[in-house]
């Protein structure tokens, strides 16, 4: 665990990220398996996407590079092979999505009622 010193005044604890909260005291590849939907090869890819090493520690990054996670989150489904996403051919849409946070417990309920009748 690092010492509070060896931080920095700018380290941030806690990263807000698609309604989930990262714990910025571990590598940013390993916070962003927190948020639900997301694994450890799709939080790779992530990094790669948003151009972030994904052994800094969350609370190391700077507003743009949290700005730059954020939109590779949102775009990650546009900007990847279908068979990494975790929505392939969606049966309301017939399209490819990859669904975090709250989305992934709406969407499984839509299913279940959908499968109910």
């Amino acid at each position: 665990m690092p010492k509070e010193a060896e931080l920095g005044d700018d380290f941030s604890y806690i990263l807000r990220m698609a309604n989930s909260d990262i714990d910025g005291l571990r590598p940013i590849t390993i916070g962003l398996t927190s948020i639900k939907g997301v694994g450890m090869r799709t939080s790779q890819q992530i990094c790669r996407l948003a151009g972030i090493d994904g052994k800094t520690l969350g609370g190391h990054l700077s507003d743009d590079e949290q700005d730059n996670l954020r939109s590779a989150i949102d775009d990650y489904a546009t900007t990847v092979p279908w068979w990494l996403v975790n929505r392939q051919r969606d049966l309301g849409t017939n399209e490819d999505a990859h669904i975090v946070a709250m989305e992934v417990k709406m969407t499984r309920d839509d299913d279940i009622s959908r499968m109910a009748g």
